[in-house]
């Protein structure tokens, strides 16, 4: 981790000084625009090395969990007023139904992870002036997140390969990243005994659904 990302930090933050002109006039206005284009490359590049890392730690088991027992509607509330203005400026309705206090048994940050990636691709796929809707309910002993989109969604054999490590699904003016964020959402579910489902059909949008042990 450190010796990938410590040259990034270093790209991306020289990149931001040239871009500002911290130390007086860069010269031509295209140096400027190309500091831009570096800061861009390396945070992206950063984002794509953090997921790698992350997905890593997982595979060798290295992902600390504690399980405790904590409101999930809360925590899911909070999740969705963190990509609300992601979703106001792609003009995508981004609602939450209405839910009472919902107890759950899993590790706090990764279930804040996993939302955050669910939530993530539902906002990509979904073209603006479309909508996602995220509900909770507690099912059968244990609590269901559901984050439900009227997007691309995937075709049957696009579903099944879904989850797994460096799967990507291109889409026509969609930018996809490492093809890592479904899979590691999948992999802290079932560690904390839960999982990660998904309901969809080409065309007509997707339901992603975290089942988790009932707190």
């Amino acid at each position: 981790s450190h010796e990938l990302r410590t040259p990034l930090n270093a790209i991306i933050g020289f990149a931001e000084v040239i871009e500002r002109g911290f130390y007086g006039p860069v010269g031509h206005k295209k140096y400027i625009e190309y500091a831009r284009d570096i800061g861009m490359a390396g945070r992206a590049l950063h984002g794509k090395v953090g997921d790698i890392l992350e997905f890593a730690a997982l595979e060798a088991g290295r992902y600390p969990l504690k399980p405790v027992s904590f409101d999930a509607t809360e925590l899911v509330g909070a999740c969705v007023s963190e990509n609300a203005g992601r979703a106001f400026s792609r003009r995508i309705g981004l609602v939450l139904a209405p839910a009472s206090a919902t107890p759950a048994q899993a590790d706090p940050m990764a279930v804040r992870r996993i939302i955050t990636i669910l939530l993530s691709n539902a906002l990509l796929y979904t073209p603006e002036g479309g909508s996602v809707m995220v509900t909770i309910r507690e099912d059968a002993g244990a609590v269901a997140i559901a984050v439900t989109d009227n997007g691309s969604g995937f075709s049957p054999g696009e579903r099944d390969r879904a989850g797994t490590a460096f799967r990507r699904f291109e889409r026509v003016g969609v930018s996809t990243g490492t093809g890592l964020g479904l899979a590691i959402a999948v992999s802290l579910a079932r560690r904390m005994g839960g999982a990660v489902r998904l309901g969809t059909a080409l065309g007509q949008g997707t339901c992603a659904e975290l089942r988790l042990p009932k707190g």
